[in-house]
């Protein structure tokens, strides 16, 4: 098992909140630099680092993937993709 932990970029610029559909419990949106895909972390999104992208001058925060609310959240099986919807 690695100790490595795993991280996602995200552009700080993004950040919103919002509220879980399926437990409730507050969440903060970021859009991923790479892909430009919404991902939901629980509060509070701490980074462990952060730069600035060269170019476009924007701040991007890394974050550890294990915060995702995707990670935490006791509903997170109904909103698998491929999944019928409840």
């Amino acid at each position: 098992m690695s100790d490595q932990v795993k991280t996602v970029d995200v552009w700080l610029d993004s950040r919103g909140a919002g509220t879980c559909r399926g437990c409730g419990r507050p969440m903060i949106w970021y859009t991923t630099f790479v892909n430009g895909k919404k991902l939901p972390f629980d509060p509070p999104a701490v980074p462990l680092r952060s730069f600035t992208d060269e170019g476009t001058h924007k701040v991007v925060e890394v974050l550890d993937l294990a915060t995702t609310h995707w990670a935490t959240c006791p509903d997170r099986e109904r909103f698998k993709k491929g999944e019928a919807r409840r």
